[in-house]
């Protein structure tokens, strides 16, 4: 059997759809669309009861006063030094990963890191890591 056949024998396997003689397309289609509003209505009550309860400032989210309260302890121990240049996160916008995972490479020393690693090219001796 060929495939011309095959498919063939998978058509005549087929039941047609039989459409009844009071069908009436317009009355179905209104039914489904006013079903389907009913189902996809989104609840935003709930949403705006949360967007009530968050913190703002400035007209944004913040974190809440008992978080932030602890936060600022927290920072003076999150002080973090560059593995590779030794500059503080305090310079820097954002600590990046090193080859060890953690993030421990200041920004500029990880975007190098990853460029150098992306062109797959040997990493130069300034990016000489240096223990902790």
């Amino acid at each position: 059997m060929d495939k011309k056949d095959f498919n063939l024998n998978i058509w005549h396997q087929v039941p047609p759809i039989v459409v009844p003689q009071n069908f009436d397309r317009a009355t179905a289609m209104s039914r489904y669309l006013k079903k389907r509003k009913s189902t996809m209505k989104a609840d935003y009550s709930v949403r705006r009861e949360i967007a009530l309860r968050i913190t703002r400032r400035g007209g944004k989210f913040a974190p809440s006063e008992k978080n932030s309260e602890n936060s600022v302890g927290t920072e003076a121990a999150e002080l973090q030094f560059c593995a590779n240049c030794r500059e503080s996160s305090e310079v820097t916008p954002q600590m990046r990963r090193g080859p060890t995972g953690a993030k421990n490479f200041c920004n500029a020393c990880g975007c190098g890191l990853a460029w150098a690693t992306y062109v797959s090219a040997p990493i130069s001796h300034s990016f000489i890591y240096h223990s902790l």
